[in-house]
């Protein structure tokens, strides 16, 4: 069927009505309570805020709405509707958001919030290393152009200020380059404090990583570079909580030892692990390729050590580490999807089209990743979900109807 602009238009409203069928926040049935990791984020359609909640370990969506504005109040509204569908919070991430981390000590005083890492620390500073490598190659190239220029002067007094121009530039460029070897240097002493496990496979020290980030920063903030000042004094005002998931981290290793695993074999799955995740997180190909082989070298080792028992060995002490949050990242696929919708919609979403998104990523397969083949309700609530989403869809409008009718 070839359908015009007006046939597009009524798919628009249908699907819209079909929204109006569905809850924009997961509902726990029989009145039970499920204590969940929340991982929240912020988006807008055109000026209007999407406030999104995220089970970061299955990647279901909690909750989604359109609101009026981000503030404060409308985020402890967000978190109160969690909470009467039975939802219990135990942890939260998020980036630095004003209304979210204000919120987030109202509606839950109890528990520590843990700021996303990336944004915290690789977002902030990451930027610099690109650009003060920029920086250094411009004053290399000048100090060679300068070099060039001299070698064409004709007259004494014409090489003597040409001279005089070249070493100046000599002396920017090596200048530029100290500045940027020791800011590169000190950046990936940050980043590599970061790591959950050490080279043995242990949780790093919590006091240990902070004091060496404190110490990496101190050295950063006297660099002759003003416009990363502000940047640096963000972090370390975070510092205090910026390192949770390393306790995090200290008390699942030690739910895996009174399991009785052997401790090596703990060690080994969690290098493997830290593998996974920095491969996920490297933005370049080469970082990426490392990373994926160091994950396979492990992987590989422990499957001849543990032979039939490997499968259901990695399922366990994996799903351990899954609770070792750093980031709200994983909430970036779910916007992705929004976004997705946005740009198709010339940007314009509702309050339908966001529950219906919301009900799709739920109950979609994954078709590839580690969590292939599931689906993020299926990963939420461990019951395997035997239709496919729109079977499931389906027979949400059809329910609608029945009731209607009655």
């Amino acid at each position: 069927m070839e359908l015009g602009n007006n046939s597009v238009g009524t798919i628009s409203q249908e699907l819209s009505e079909i929204g109006r069928y569905l809850p924009n926040t997961l509902k726990i049935d029989n009145d039970a309570t499920l204590y969940v990791y929340l991982a929240v984020d912020e988006m807008f359609s055109y000026s209007t805020p999407i406030l999104i909640s995220v089970d970061p370990i299955s990647t279901t969506i909690l909750r989604i709405e359109l609101a009026e504005s981000r503030k404060t109040e409308d985020w402890v509204n967000h978190f109160n509707k969690l909470k009467e569908n039975g939802i219990n919070v135990i942890f939260v991430t998020s980036d630095e958001g004003q209304g979210i981390c204000s919120a987030t000590k109202s509606a839950f005083p109890d528990i520590n919030r843990q700021p996303d890492t990336f944004h915290a620390v690789s977002h902030r500073l990451g930027k610099w290393v690109d650009s003060l490598e920029k920086s250094a190659y411009a004053a290399i190239a000048e100090e060679y152009h300068c070099l060039k220029v001299f070698e064409s002067a004709k007259t004494e007094q014409v090489m003597q200020k040409r001279m005089d121009a070249y070493f100046d530039a000599k002396s920017n460029s090596d200048k530029a380059i100290n500045i940027y070897d020791m800011y590169k240097f000190l950046y990936h002493c940050i980043i590599d404090s970061l790591q959950v496990f050490d080279r043995d496979g242990n949780p790093c020290d919590r006091e240990n990583a902070e004091e060496n980030i404190r110490i990496a920063l101190d050295y950063m903030i006297g660099l002759p570079v003003k416009k990363i000042k502000k940047e640096i004094n963000t972090i370390y005002h975070l510092l205090d909580n910026l390192l949770e998931y390393l306790d995090t981290a200290g008390k699942v290793t030690g739910k895996l030892n009174a399991m009785g695993i052997p401790r090596y074999i703990i060690q080994a799955f969690s290098l493997a692990w830290q593998a996974q995740k920095n491969a996920i997180k490297a933005k370049k190909q080469g970082r990426r390729k490392y990373f994926t082989g160091k994950e396979k070298e492990q992987l590989e080792m422990l499957r001849m050590m543990l032979g039939d028992d490997f499968e259901k060995v990695k399922t366990t002490v994996f799903v351990e580490r899954d609770k070792i949050i750093q980031s709200s990242a994983i909430i970036e696929n779910i916007n992705s999807i929004v976004r997705a919708y946005m740009d198709t919609s010339r940007n314009r979403v509702n309050q339908e089209m966001l529950n219906l998104i919301m009900f799709y990523h739920n109950h979609r397969r994954y078709k590839a990743g580690k969590k292939k083949g599931k689906t993020p309700m299926e990963l939420f609530t461990g019951t395997k979900q035997e239709k496919n989403w729109l079977e499931m869809l389906m027979e949400k409008v059809k329910e609608h109807e029945h009731l209607s009718a009655a």
